[in-house]
């Protein structure tokens, strides 16, 4: 019995030190497959081995693959590249300044890029200001428009400015503008919109 008990010992210490060994193993498999992984390596090796498969993540430059950001998620809506108009039908008092059409250009710029916008205004009224109040992803600022053809009655009003935001899931644009007399107008065009 002292054989069978002392086998028995042997046996379950031979498979810990085995269980033991691959689970060593096992680890630095994962941690040398996250090196070549993030070196690199490993996308251009799966792309030799399988040229059809699609690695998430990586794009294909001269033959080898390339490590890019990653593609957000869920996916942004697409939009329609380059000068978007907006046509604005806005019912409002007789005092109020009345909006025709708001020009984006380009419709979606990217971070770091320049967008313009142009508001054609009318008003019984001279127009005292027009800001653009835009709300992206993570900010919201405010920009004034100028005056850049007609008068303070009929004219067209237009800033450019530098997009320091992501517009990835949130896009709106308001304009609002405002006559001597005191009446304001607002129109929102909400490009993308954060989901409820």
């Amino acid at each position: 019995m002292a054989k069978d008990t002392k086998k028995s010992s042997q046996r379950s210490k031979r498979s810990n030190i085995q269980a033991f060994a691959l689970t060593v193993l096992l680890l630095l498999l994962v941690v040398q497959t996250a090196i070549l992984w993030r070196n690199g390596t490993l996308p251009n090796l799966l792309s030799t081995i399988a040229p059809s498969l699609s690695v998430p993540g990586t794009s294909r430059s001269g033959g080898s693959l390339k490590l890019g950001a990653p593609t957000p998620s869920p996916t942004p809506t697409r939009l329609k590249q380059g000068k978007e108009t907006y046509f604005i039908s806005k019912g409002g008092s007789a005092n109020e300044p009345t909006f025709s059409a708001l020009t984006l250009d380009p419709h979606e710029p990217g971070r770091g890029q320049q967008q313009s916008i142009i508001v054609p205004l009318t008003s019984l009224s001279s127009i005292r200001s027009v800001n653009a109040i835009f709300v992206t992803d993570t900010k919201t600022r405010t920009i004034p428009l100028r005056l850049t053809d007609g008068t303070n009655l009929n004219g067209t009003w237009q800033m450019t400015w530098t997009v320091d935001d992501t517009l990835l899931y949130t896009y709106i644009i308001k304009i609002v503008a405002e006559s001597e007399n005191g009446a304001t107008a607002v129109s929102e065009i909400g490009i993308r919109r954060p989901a409820p």
